[in-house]
């Protein structure tokens, strides 16, 4: 009995590395972050401000958002694919349209029958307004539009800086006639990593 056999040589093909880019959205166990929240209710007129106090907690894979020591909100934010997701699947970063030719391309787009949800991210890199111990850092900027089929709109804008994370988000909702009812801002004071 004769055993043939074949030796072929295999390449080995590592996989993309990715960890510059993720920067972005640097997650890690004990990484915190401080913001300083503002809040204006064109309704009522009212205007708050207050601390806002966010880890990430590895345990359950999310970034815990704190005011007054209680949690508040959770981001169950994830760097996946070269891309920053969250939600199953919403694109807030593509990692891949660093550097693309364009102002701004479409990395996220869904449509349902009571939601059009629409992500733009910028194509060059660019500094956050308004944040004064991070105006020198490089971010990705984004800007997604939240369009109800009652005709309101919800539009999100945000700056992820290298290095850091989210440094700046601006939230805005609008009524059907384009009138602001709400903006919320989050500016990042400082961070611990």
């Amino acid at each position: 009995m004769f055993l043939i056999s074949c030796k072929e040589k295999i390449e080995q093909v590592n996989a993309p590395d990715y960890s510059e880019n993720y920067k972005y959205f640097p997650i890690k166990a004990g990484r915190e972050w401080l913001y300083e929240s503002t809040s204006f209710d064109n309704t009522s007129g009212r205007h708050d401000t207050f601390a806002e106090h966010a880890k990430y907690n590895d345990t359950n894979f999310r970034t815990d958002f704190y005011r007054n020591g209680q949690v508040f909100s959770n981001l169950y934010w994830s760097n996946s694919n070269n891309k920053l997701g969250c939600c199953v699947d919403v694109i807030l970063l593509d990692y891949n349209q660093i550097g693309c030719s364009s102002d701004s391309v479409l990395i996220y787009n869904k449509e349902s029958a009571s939601l059009k949800q629409t992500i733009y991210q910028y194509c060059s890199k660019l500094n956050a307004p308004d944040v004064p111990n991070y105006k020198t850092i490089n971010c990705l900027k984004t800007r997604q539009v939240n369009l109800f089929s009652s005709g309101k709109m919800l539009t999100i804008t945000q700056y992820f800086g290298f290095g850091v994370g989210l440094i700046y988000r601006e939230e805005t909702n609008l009524d059907k006639n384009g009138k602001v009812i709400t903006i919320e801002k989050k500016i990042l004071v400082s961070h611990n990593f």
